[in-house]
């Protein structure tokens, strides 16, 4: 019976983990010590436009060049210790590439453990297109109001005047 019950225990346990997973908004890829990869959640398959099949097992540089050996192995040895199991974690903006080699600017999180299995990765990837093209055009916005010699009224939805 109390085998039963830790059975039903995990498996509750890899459900909930699971639903996490499958729930989040940005990527989340495993990672073993060489880089390589060992899962990738749904968002992830989506921004980067792979079906787990075809990256699992594939070095992470194929989604992220950036996110090297080298880059991984500098994260443990420098990486800001997050906590006392000797976790440590970085975190930089750089370009991901879509299935067909497409370049897309993206925020990663790198995630280290040591665990008695051995060094575990976890990579997060946030998709910025969105983002950087909102700025973009913001900054556009902003220039053409500092060049213009003339007044300038910004009128809301509802046609409030904003100067």
């Amino acid at each position: 019976i109390e085998l039963k019950s830790r059975v039903e225990a995990l498996a509750a346990s890899e459900a909930s983990t699971h639903a996490v997973l499958d729930t989040a908004a940005d990527a989340i890829v495993g990672l073993d010590a060489s880089g390589r990869i060992t899962v990738i959640n749904p968002a992830g398959c989506r921004i980067f436009g792979h079906d787990p099949e075809q990256v699992v097992g594939r070095s992470i540089e194929s989604l992220l060049p950036e996110v090297t050996a080298a880059r991984i192995a500098q994260l443990m040895d420098e990486g800001v210790m997050v906590d006392a199991r000797g976790g440590r974690t970085d975190r930089f903006d750089t370009k991901g590439l879509r299935n067909e080699g497409v370049p897309f600017p993206v925020e990663v999180a790198l995630g280290l453990v040591n665990t008695p299995g051995g060094v575990r990765i976890t990579c997060t990837a946030r998709d910025l297109t969105e983002a950087k093209m909102a700025e973009d055009r913001l900054n556009l916005f902003s220039r053409a109001l500092e060049c213009s010699a003339n007044g300038v009224v910004i009128v809301d939805q509802i046609g409030r005047a904003h100067v």
